[in-house]
Formats: structure tokens, C-alpha cells, sequence
């Protein structure tokens, strides 16, 4: 988590620096913006279209910019938007233990009512159920433990939460859907 402070603080940071004062074609030609884009780009966390928006915004003449532009594009086809207040559906699953390891999985929800379920199958082949409720974009699930998982609801669809009292965090990406 510390490791990801400081990565969205960089990057903030790089990208305030280079909004401070908008530069002339003279003033950009003798700075290496390929090389500032490099170290930015490095921050970024290429699942988040805000992220790779904003990176486009600053270095979108560099090489780095079109990476991030083909990253923005790849995203926008495989999530899928969701209604506000609809979350059922099937999610790519990746999270971070308290402890720093990670695991992926796959994540089922299904609404029953005013109720969601859950089903999450890790790749290690454990399964979890749990049952949560929406208020406004905080989907907040039970699963057995002492504290739930709270996730933020996307407007891209992307379920962002955190469990074990804050100290692990778990994104829920929507699986494109053939319709």
C-alpha cells in the first residue's frame, strides 16, 4: 500500500509540474519529454482509465502517450459500463493480501432484492460467498471475516474495495459481455 502512496504521489507530482506553466514548441523541443513520459509512465496504474487519461493529457506526443492511449482503448473493450445501482455480473478478480502477496479470480454477483451475492473463485481454488447491499456507490459485502469488503462502484463499471480493515485492497473488473 505504502508502494502505491508513493506512486500516485510521484505521478501527481510529475503531472503538476509539467501543468505548471505550459511550455512553447521552443521551450518543449529542449526538455526530453520521452524521458520524463518514461518515468511517469512507470507510475502508472494502467487499469484506470482517469489515470491514462490524465497521462494523455500531459504526454500524449510521446511514445509513452500512445502506449497509454492503445492501454485506454484495450480497457474501453473489455469493461463493461453498468447502470447505476446494477452491479450482477462476472468480474476478473485481483487483489492484494494483508501480508503483500496477491491473487486472482473470478467474481459472480447476482442481486436477490435489495441484496447482492457473491461468489469469488481464487485461481488457488478457494471459494468465498458472501452477501452485500449499495448506498450510493459503496457496495459493502460480508464474507464471514470480522470486517467486510468495501468496494467503490466505478462509473466504468470497475469495483474498487478494500478489506481486512483497509489493509488489502481487491479490483472487480466487469468481463466483457457478447451480446
Amino acid at each position: 500500500m505504502f508502494t502505491r502512496i508513493v506512486s500516485v504521489l510521484w505521478l501527481s507530482l510529475v503531472l503538476a509540474v509539467s501543468a505548471a506553466a505550459p511550455l512553447s514548441a521552443q521551450e518543449r523541443s529542449g526538455r526530453d519529454l520521452n524521458s520524463e513520459a518514461a518515468q511517469a509512465w512507470r507510475f502508472v496504474d494502467a487499469s484506470d482509465s482517469k489515470e491514462l487519461e490524465t497521462f494523455i493529457k500531459h504526454f500524449g506526443d510521446t511514445f509513452y502517450g500512445d502506449l497509454a492511449r492503445n492501454k485506454l482503448e484495450k480497457l474501453s473493450k473489455t469493461t463493461v459500463p453498468v447502470k447505476k445501482g446494477k452491479v450482477e455480473g462476472t468480474y476478473d478478480c485481483r487483489g492484494v493480501n494483508p501480508n503483500g502477496t496477491t491473487y486472482r479470480g473470478t467474481v459472480s454477483i447476482s442481486s436477490e432484492g435489495n441484496r447482492y451475492r457473491f461468489v469469488w473463485r481464487i485461481s488457488s481454488g478457494q471459494v468465498l460467498y458472501g452477501a452485500g447491499t449499495l448506498q450510493g456507490s459503496a457496495l459493502t459485502v460480508d464474507w464471514g471475516d470480522k470486517h467486510p469488503v468495501i468496494y467503490k462502484v466505478g462509473n466504468d463499471g470497475t469495483l474498487r474495495g478494500k478489506w481486512a480493515n483497509g489493509t488489502a485492497t481487491e479490483d472487480l473488473v466487469p468481463v466483457a459481455r457478447e451480446y
